[in-house]
């Protein structure tokens, strides 16, 4: 029985959640050659505060509200 744990910066949408976990759910079954119903998935919403990127906060590295654009956010630039 597959476990998947899946930690965020908080801010998704349900609707974001709810198709994260579709598609993890019907690859790994696809993968693991289980039922969808044996997959479990758990969401963890992690505040900016509570997580360290490159030595400093989430926070303050990506001030404002999460981008609906993911990882594909300017922001999430690597930084030389």
């Amino acid at each position: 029985m597959p476990w998947i744990t899946v930690q965020l910066l908080a801010g998704r949408t349900v609707e974001q959640k709810k198709e994260l976990v579709a598609a993890l759910t019907r690859e790994t079954s696809r993968v693991c050659g289980c039922g969808t119903d044996a997959v479990q998935i758990v969401i963890e919403d992690v505040q900016k505060d509570n997580w360290g990127i490159g030595g400093i906060l989430a926070s303050e590295k990506f001030p404002g509200p999460p981008s609906p654009y993911g990882s594909g956010d300017p922001r999430f630039k690597t930084q030389t």
